[in-house]
């Protein structure tokens, strides 16, 4: 069967869609292929190691528990143990990006931005919205923002309540929602409150990929 799907629609990443994490998704990919690297050098060590050792010094007929301990066996057990532990480092980290993405907890607004991308994407259905989804990218950015832990901590009920509105109240749920974002970072507010003078057809089109965005995604749920 022919693969109709364009390059818009692949994923940027190799991580399987249900086990993604918005805003962290790059340093995500980054933490999977320096997993599947360390991996395979550790594998082709430990090949190194029992092809140089042979197999009389690794398995000897009269092999017990001390051959375990010889410096070949040694030289594998030590690789095992800091590949055990960086995996383990691994998951704690991941465990802390779900924990912020979850809670909406952004150092910055370049991560809020990122946030913002990775649900836009996900949720995105190939070039058809492609443009909307990148000119969606600052107003949405601007609401994440607003309503995580460096701003009213709201989060994502917060977030689709005022997404709600810009579908639901045209360029008056723009310009309200210009207004909440203000009293948080003033410099937040122009990203949205532009779209309010814009046309009916342009609010629309943005406010609907913020909407699937938002409420469809289940790393965007809080």
């Amino acid at each position: 069967m022919t693969d109709h799907r364009g390059i818009d629609e692949e994923l940027p990443h190799i991580i399987r869609l249900d086990r993604n994490i918005p805003g962290w998704m790059r340093d995500q990919s980054e933490l999977q292929t320096t997993g599947r690297t360390l991996t395979l050098c550790a594998g082709i060590f430990g090949a190194l190691v029992v092809a140089g050792a042979g197999p009389e010094l690794m398995f000897p007929p009269n092999m017990t528990t001390a051959t375990l301990g010889t410096l070949p066996w040694v030289a594998l057990w030590t690789v095992a143990a800091l590949l055990g532990m960086w995996q383990i480092n691994a998951a704690t980290l991941r465990h802390r990006m779900r924990t912020a993405s979850r809670e909406l907890r952004f150092e910055s607004l370049s991560r809020a931005a990122d946030y913002a991308e990775d649900i836009l994407t996900l949720s995105g259905h190939g070039p058809a919205d492609a443009f909307w989804r990148a000119t969606a990218v600052a107003p949405l950015t601007a609401l994440v923002y607003a309503a995580s832990t460096r701003g009213n901590g709201e989060g994502m009920p917060w977030v689709r309540a005022m997404v709600e509105r810009l579908s639901t109240d045209g360029a008056s749920g723009w310009h309200a929602a210009a207004q909440a974002v203000a009293g948080v970072d003033e410099t937040l507010q122009p990203s949205i409150d532009r779209w309010g003078d814009a046309s009916a057809g342009q609010r629309d089109s943005v406010a609907l990929v913020m909407r699937e965005a938002v409420g469809s995604m289940a790393g965007a749920r809080a």
